[in-house]
């Protein structure tokens, strides 16, 4: 919480009004500079329209805690004549800001100003302005777009990952890692995903997952719980799942459900024949892939899914 007793600092045209706590803090490292990402759809406001945005960081010494818009002066900051955004940044345990830390806030991305704020040793309250709402004739308005991912779970006896919905996202990425190695890069539509098909070694596996929509806004990165795998465990999980030739570096093939789909360069499900690694591959209406059958125009495919010539 803001504490009452309070001084200005000025940083250029910006100023910052400190609240310092009543009692000092246990020892703690610094945070000497504050990186925010903040990326906005790909086009140009003018005219009547929105300007959609969202707020990322990677730092492990502090995290977002609450990030909105506001349009009129709020009890905190008076100076505001267009849509303004307000980033609320929390520092983790063991770690405090400092002068140094306002001092050196850095944005990247879409060109925003930082025009004054709030701050103590724990929290920092940024105000934000864009150079696309300067035009205040206009009837501008600033949407954030929430694609924070939260609730990442593993469920170890199927080899299945899941997390929150998020309602604004259009597609997750994934990525599945062994200790440090990257094991598979994954697109889906839905919260969940089955990656049993790659855990085949001894590990300790982890993955992380975030939001994107289809105007290329994409959320911060959320790392997963890691989770040991014995070679006898990976040998259950894993049982049944892979198929020779449908893994490995740049393969587009996904294995959900206990069956293969085939994804083009956009995520996007493939239907119909599937020419991959000098082999012929049918997957029906519904993306799966055809095993040991005829396919509708009368070709055999194997156990494998390829075809029988």
């Amino acid at each position: 919480m803001f504490c009452s007793s309070k001084s200005l600092i000025t940083l250029g045209t910006a100023f910052f009004i400190m609240a310092f706590p009543f009692t000092s803090m246990a020892a703690a490292s610094t945070i000497n500079e504050v990186s925010l990402d903040i990326t906005s759809a790909d086009r140009t406001v003018s005219g009547d329209g929105n300007l959609d945005i969202v707020v990322t960081t990677d730092s492990d010494m502090y995290y977002l805690d609450k990030v909105y818009d506001i349009d009129e002066p709020d009890g905190d900051f008076r100076d505001i004549d267009r849509p303004t955004l307000v980033v609320r940044i929390k520092a983790d345990d063991s770690y405090t800001f400092t002068n140094q830390s306002i001092k050196n806030i850095k944005i990247n991305g879409t060109n925003g100003t930082v025009i004054g704020g709030l701050m103590n040793e724990t929290d920092i309250k940024i105000y934000i302005v864009f150079d696309a709402l300067k035009d205040n004739s206009s009837n501008h308005s600033l949407n954030v777009i929430d694609l924070n991912v939260n609730g990442l779970e593993w469920d170890k006896t199927n080899g299945t990952v899941r997390w929150d919905k998020v309602s604004e996202a259009d597609n997750y990425q994934l990525k599945l890692y062994r200790g440090s190695g990257l094991v598979r890069s994954f697109i889906t539509k839905d919260p969940n995903y089955d990656v049993s098909a790659y855990i085949t070694k001894e590990g300790k596996y982890s993955y992380q997952v975030r939001a994107v929509t289809d105007s290329s806004l994409k959320g911060t990165w959320k790392k997963s719980d890691v989770i040991p795998v014995t070679s006898e465990e990976a040998a259950k999980i894993s049982f049944g799942k892979s198929k020779m030739g449908l893994e490995g570096p740049g393969s587009r093939w996904q294995f959900k459900n206990d069956k293969w789909y085939f994804m083009n360069e956009s995520g996007n499900m493939v239907t119909g024949w599937i020419s991959w690694k000098s082999k012929w591959y049918y997957c029906g209406n519904d993306g799966a892939m055809y095993t040991s059958t005829t396919t509708p125009d009368g070709y055999k495919v194997g156990s494998d899914g390829a075809w029988v010539e």
